[in-house]
């Protein structure tokens, strides 16, 4: 194709979530509101991260013609720390972000879609430069990791920009950005040298630009347009993926100049969690697109490749792309909300501030003086701390140690260094961006990074800092809140309990023994548990387990280990008994001597009462609890009807009422029986049509909850990929289908999702099949009832979402 005419299109997504972990635990609690999904990570996820790497494109008829991969033709950015998330939580949606980047970089000559971003969402001109510094290497750090390449560009959290920053980003060798529109200042024209003024409305966002930097280094700025941006992210634009596509192409003008960009950015959520179906209109849009003519699907690293800035710019600086007051919205009452009560005010942003800045500089000294016991530079020691954070391998870290310490370390001196170098981490998270963007204080957004911030004062407490809280508490008492007294309060009702220590997490895995079978050795995100010596035993008046847990923190490799007693009684009512580092000593004696669960109140060690955990362990005990009862009354239910003859008890009662313990036993029995098919996987079904006439007789409404509707789709999905794998496909086709059916006559409703995926899979590759033909009506079938085009792929003039 001819260079001259060409025309480029370039849309980024900038995907983030806060860290959402308890800074203790390092495992996500349980968000309320983000029911019926465990907490917003998972529900954002769902809602979008997934759907985008397997967005549906449909035809007038709702049925699939084509999944692609949207990462594959955007430009994005994924933050970190929710990298971190999808890399345990969601590892298939993972495997397609890196995969997307690998087969962009293959169109594109080398360069892939990715982009890095700074580490936490730190607002950087509000930072100052040890920790701009630390932001920018973490975020190349992470993404190298990932990616298996040097980022090219870095994007800013709320885009929010000053030469500082960028001087530090170029320095470790990022070549470009991407800002709004309104962080242009002015733009000097190449063919006569002249500095213009721009604003949001001036500015040629055509075009990328060079801001050349004080140390005599530049760095490419691309200013997205607003105005589309503006229309996707908030005023309907996704309602129809051909009017996307319609008006990307209208940006470009009817005078643009040849070989010119035309692009936008958003937050990638707007792409089904912000708006619905967001992620279809995009796929269409981009179908759409790529057939364009003399157009082309590029990103920014491409695109500079091939045409480096000729103008230059100055920026705003501090500007953002979500404060028109600069970066003020994370600093004092700049006006800039998300709405809430009449008469709330955000006078609370500076004194939290001044807060957070007050732990910082407060640790900072203390940090570089301990921590010359052990490395030449402990700063840039910090910087070389990702390593560990992300490989979470002992040999990287001595790697790390071999560059930066001055003696070989000890086993204790590794772990006074690495609980120094953890407490910075927290300084660093508890700047995260989220907690001064809403309206209130006591948002879960703003509770998070308060906890970063106890943990860090914590830790240093531990290594022998002065006693800090008392002087924090002063400066939380100076945080004003719209719902409580003042920014103390918050911290004692809704922060404070949420330090959880070794004895507190032990006591919580000890109780659990008492509810499920629990594995001798696992990991969560902050700890390595370990069981040994576990023993049971019942009594008259209830049920305990005796052991020893060992515990190791993930980061400090720090570890503890413990012997415990517990026991629940007829009651329910649970306690203990936990001796750290006990010797074994009477212990035996004690437990085998013990006639009552009274004897073993009197053994040896800390009371554990499940009043003293921590309030999610609290709640993860009674999910425990409720499952063990609700497995008891699903076998009490299952021999109710299996083995004594109330089967067919309606019918012998004609008309009248059955007993009502009977008709809720029912129920439970039918749900029981469908947990146990669909967990054991197993495609003969006719355990499961012999449920049909039980369900019929006793006239039991729909099983339509949540995790019976997953399981269901997992089941299924399970049996869509026997169909490549095995030689009775015929088979399976048939189970696939029937399976589906009956499901749907129980009261399920599954989620389809994965099927869909499969399904489409093979049919796109053609393995289905020996030949031509065979089977199609049996394969067309299955793909009309899972909303499947079987026809080739073919664009519509309307794509409305369905």
């Amino acid at each position: 194709m001819e260079k001259s005419g060409r025309r480029f299109i370039c849309i980024h997504g900038h995907f983030y979530q806060p860290p959402r972990e308890n800074a203790w635990l390092e495992t996500i609690d349980r968000q309320a509101s983000a029911t019926p999904f465990h907490d917003w990570n998972d529900r954002i996820h769902d809602e979008c991260y997934k759907r985008n790497a397997w967005a549906r494109i449909q035809d007038e008829q709702n049925q699939i013609v084509e999944i692609i991969n949207n990462y594959e033709w955007i430009s994005f950015n994924f933050g970190p720390t929710l990298l971190s998330w999808l890399e345990m939580e969601a590892p298939e949606t993972y495997a397609r972000l890196i995969e997307a980047d690998q087969n962009s970089a293959e169109r594109l000559n080398g360069h892939g879609n990715a982009m890095a971003q700074v580490y936490s969402h730190m607002i950087m001109p509000l930072a100052n430069e040890r920790d701009k510094r630390t932001q920018v290497i973490w975020g190349i750090k992470d993404f190298e990791l990932r990616f298996g390449r040097m980022p090219e560009g870095m994007w800013l959290a709320e885009t929010a920009a000053d030469i500082p920053s960028l001087e530090i980003m170029a320095a470790y060798g990022v070549k470009f950005t991407v800002l709004a529109p309104g962080q242009a200042a002015s733009v000097m024209n190449p063919e006569n040298g002249d500095w213009t003024p721009v604003s949001s409305s001036t500015v040629d966002t055509t075009r990328p630009y060079k801001v050349n930097l004080p140390s005599g280094k530049s760095i490419a700025v691309f200013f997205y347009n607003g105005n589309i941006s503006q229309e996707v992210a908030f005023n309907g634009l996704l309602h129809n993926g051909a009017h996307f596509a319609a008006r990307i192409m209208s940006g470009f003008g009817s005078d643009t100049s040849e070989n010119a960009l035309m692009h936008i950015a958003t937050d990638g959520e707007t792409y089904g969690h912000h708006h619905k179906f967001g992620e279809m209109a995009l796929a269409d849009a981009i179908q759409r697109l790529k057939k364009e003519e003399n157009v082309e699907l590029t990103n920014y690293a491409a695109y500079l490749a091939e045409f480096p800035p000729i103008w230059e710019a100055k920026i705003v600086e501090p500007s953002s792309w979500s404060c028109a007051h600069g970066v003020e919205r994370w600093n004092s009452n700049c006006g800039c909300h998300t709405g809430g009560e009449a008469g709330w005010t955000q006078e609370w942003r500076g004194p939290l501030r001044k807060a957070f800045d007050f732990v910082r500089d407060a640790l900072a000294p203390f940090y570089e003086k301990e921590a010359r016991f052990y490395v030449k530079d402990p700063w840039k020691m910090r910087d070389e701390y990702i390593h560990w954070v992300l490989e979470k391998d002992l040999k990287g870290l001595k790697s790390v140690e071999g560059k930066n310490v001055m003696v070989p370390l000890s086993k204790a001196d590794r772990g006074r260094l690495l609980k120094l170098l953890e407490m910075q981490r927290q300084c660093i998270l508890m700047y995260t961006s989220c907690g001064w963007f809403f309206n209130e204080v006591s948002g879960i957004e703003t509770l998070q990074i308060l906890q970063y911030a106890y943990r860090a004062i914590s830790l240093a407490e531990e290594l022998g800092h002065a006693p800090l809280m008392e002087r924090w508490s002063q400066k939380l008492l100076q945080i004003p809140s719209n719902k409580y007294q003042d920014g103390l309060e918050i911290f004692r009702l809704k922060i404070a309990a949420s330090q959880v220590d070794f004895a507190q997490f032990a006591s919580f895995n000890a109780l659990s023994t008492l509810w499920k079978e629990v594995e001798h050795h696992s990991f969560t995100n902050g700890f390595s548990i370990s069981f040994d010596q576990l023993d049971e035993k019942f009594f008259s008046n209830g049920k305990a387990v005796k052991g020893r847990i060992f515990l190791q923190n993930r980061f400090t490799l720090e570890s503890k280990d413990f012997a415990f007693v517990v026991w629940v009684d007829n009651d329910l009512k649970m306690k203990g008994r936990l001796t750290e580092g006990f010797k074994d000593v009477g212990f035996q004696e004690d437990w085998f001597g013990a006639a009552d669960l009274r004897d073993l109140d009197l053994m040896e060690g800390a009371k554990i009462e499940l009043a003293d955990l921590y309030h999610e362990h609290q709640l993860l005990l009674s999910k425990m609890m409720v499952h063990y009862w609700q497995k008891q009354k699903s076998q009490t239910s299952i021999r109710m009807f299996e083995d004594f003859p109330f089967k067919d008890l309606p019918r012998s009662y004609g008309d009248e009422p059955v007993p009502i313990h009977l008709e809720a036993a029912s129920k439970d029995f039918l749900e029981s029986k469908v947990r146990k098919f669909l967990k054991m996987g197993n495609p003969d079904l006719e355990e499961l049509e012999g449920l049909l006439p039980f369900k019929k007789q006793w006239k039991i409404g729909p099983l339509d909850n949540f995790d019976l509707g997953q399981l269901a789709g997992q089941y299924l999905a399970d049996l869509a990929l026997r169909l490549e794998s095995l030689h009775e496909r015929d088979e399976y086709l048939d189970a696939l289908l029937e399976s589906y059916e009956l499901t749907l006559a129980l009261g399920l409703i599954p989620e389809v999702w994965d099927v869909q995926n499969i399904l489409f899979e093979i049919k796109k590759r053609q393995v289905f099949f020996d030949s031509p033909g065979e089977k199609d009506a049996l394969w067309n079938n299955l793909c009309a009832v899972f909303n499947i085009s079987t026809d080739s792929p073919v664009l519509h003039s309307t794509n409305e979402r369905i």
